[in-house]
């Protein structure tokens, strides 16, 4: 079994509220929970209202697709409008 995951660090442009922050991760989060097969969750910074740190994680049979599924979910988040990449952190290891 693989696991792979991701921990990024986000800027979020335009955002003056939690309320704008939580706007925003909904959409990124759901988006990526449509689209591919992965856990997603934000997991620090929860009080800061322009910055977020946002977990994904997924499991397979092989590394190669494990190491696929993250290559898209970074992309798909390099992608989204509202937010930008600071700090990324990325693993995938057999267990």
């Amino acid at each position: 079994m693989v696991v792979g995951w991701v921990r990024i660090g986000l800027r979020i442009e335009g955002s003056f509220s939690l309320k704008d922050k939580r706007r925003t991760l909904r959409s990124l989060i759901d988006s990526l929970r449509a689209r591919l097969p992965l856990a997603v969750a934000e997991v620090d910074d929860q009080d800061l209202h322009n910055v977020a740190t946002v977990g994904l994680a997924t499991v397979s049979g092989h590394a190669g697709l494990a190491s696929d599924v993250l290559d898209r979910a970074v992309r798909l988040v390099e992608e989204h409008a509202e937010v930008r990449i600071e700090e990324l952190e990325r693993q995938v290891e057999h267990v």
